[in-house]
């Protein structure tokens, strides 16, 4: 089964069963040994107090609406 035939396939599925997929490739992405360091590398420089400021994040996020 081709990558195109795998997305027409989940394109026909319902709102609920897209979902679904959605979930698993999420889970399969976290499971993954690459966003596993990446994730704890985060929450060290978080809790060395290195987390960026809120009023950082609302601007980045107002940038990109």
């Amino acid at each position: 089964m081709s990558i195109l035939e795998i997305k027409q396939g989940i394109a026909r599925l319902s709102r609920k069963d897209r979902r679904e997929v959605e979930l698993f490739l999420l889970r399969l992405k976290h499971s993954s040994p690459e966003w596993k360091r990446e994730a704890a590398r985060k929450v060290r420089d978080f809790k060395a107090g290195k987390a960026i400021p809120l009023a950082q994040v609302e601007k980045t996020l107002r940038a990109r609406a």
